[in-house]
């Protein structure tokens, strides 16, 4: 699914190799299909250097990609969302509000899941009205479970440039 920027970029390629083409569709001596391979890499190892630059801090690369972040509804089941149509382009969690109690999780460390789901250590405990969501594994977990097993929410996300029902380039 091509977009303008991506059609502008395809045809500027194409015509700084020396090889014109009137649209990003057309071929030339060089395929259609291999300057988007080449615009995905190009694309993608910008992306990546960006994430390594700020360290993966996600509020940081918002800032620096803000094209990248968006907002979407879920529904949790069971207290969990996993990643799926039309959702395959998700990246990273940002924010995650329970829609309806109107709430703000807390967005955690996927590392910290098993201590939040023990209930051991008291500053990580969450509650009805201090929520907390952890992305790991591609599926989001809301905690306390037994409040957030069936509740719909809206989550922000740094997404990847990726077609959002099958993931693809």
């Amino acid at each position: 699914m091509a977009t303008p920027k991506f059609d502008r970029i395809s045809i500027e390629l194409s015509q700084r190799i020396n090889d014109a083409v009137a649209s990003a569709a057309t071929d030339g001596t060089v395929s259609a299909n291999a300057r988007t391979a080449y615009i995905n890499k190009a694309m993608f190892k910008l992306i990546n250097d960006m994430w390594l630059a700020v360290k993966g801090d996600k509020k940081l690369f918002a800032q620096i990609f803000p094209e990248l972040v968006v907002t979407r509804d879920i529904s949790f089941s069971t207290a969990t969302y996993t990643i799926a149509s039309p959702n395959l382009d998700f990246y990273a969690l940002l924010e995650c509000l329970f829609t309806s109690a109107n709430l703000l999780s807390v967005v955690r460390n996927s590392h910290e899941y098993l201590l939040i789901k023990s209930g051991k250590i008291e500053q990580l405990t969450p509650s009805a009205t201090k929520p907390y969501v952890v992305e790991a594994s591609r599926t989001i977990y809301a905690l306390p479970t037994t409040t957030f097993a069936s509740a719909a929410a809206t989550i922000s996300f740094i997404k990847q440039p990726l077609i959002t029902t099958s993931g693809a380039f």
